[in-house]
């Protein structure tokens, strides 16, 4: 959520389109909720969740997260807030920050976890393999969403671990995404017809 918005303006803003904590539960790969719950959410039908102890925390932890990634590999994060696919409108997202070089220009994406249980993040860092499912399919959204070819994500375990794992663009997995989230937004959303 980016700092200068309320968060019923966020909230607003993310039922203009699909985003990247949609994804696994319009794929049926989510453990926090189905494409039904994602559906309610876009036409007000749901009421906003509230926010939880986790959540707090880990908007709170962010800018911390993202100070430890930027210090580790020597690089500056900017954050863009939120974006819009220049063709698909549909596509949007709020990414946690973007890697930029010396001259500004994007470089690969960043996302920011926290996380409670150890055993769901592996020391490898083969993100493919040792990250929630959730998180990858998160981080292939917006590499659809930017066009970017990497995404990065670090996460800070509740025992103060800090890890980092990469993620790279595979375009059969992000086509199979894209198709049924398109058919999701337009013959369930814009229709009104529940998935």
């Amino acid at each position: 959520m980016a700092n200068t918005q309320t968060r019923e303006e966020w909230l607003e803003l993310r039922r203009q389109g699909i985003t990247g904590t949609d994804v696994a539960k319009i794929l049926g790969r989510s453990k926090w909720g189905k494409a039904l719950d994602v559906y309610r959410d876009k036409l007000g039908l749901s009421t906003p969740s509230v926010m939880n102890p986790a959540m707090l925390h880990g908007i709170e932890a962010e800018p911390r997260i993202i100070g430890m990634y930027s210090e580790k590999n020597k690089i500056t994060v900017a954050q863009v807030g939120h974006l819009i696919h220049p063709k698909e409108s549909w596509i949007i997202g709020n990414p946690d920050g973007i890697v930029v070089n010396e001259k500004g220009e994007w470089i690969k994406g960043l996302e920011i976890k926290t996380g409670s249980n150890k055993r769901y993040w592996s020391s490898a860092n083969n993100a493919e393999i040792f990250i929630p499912e959730e998180y990858m399919w998160q981080c292939r959204w917006y590499m659809a969403l930017t066009e970017l070819t990497q995404w990065d994500l670090a996460v800070l375990l509740q025992n103060e671990e800090y890890r980092q794992y990469e993620l790279f663009r595979d375009p059969i997995l992000e086509n199979q995404m894209l198709e049924k989230c398109r058919y999701f937004w337009f013959e369930n959303v814009c229709k009104r017809i529940e998935p």
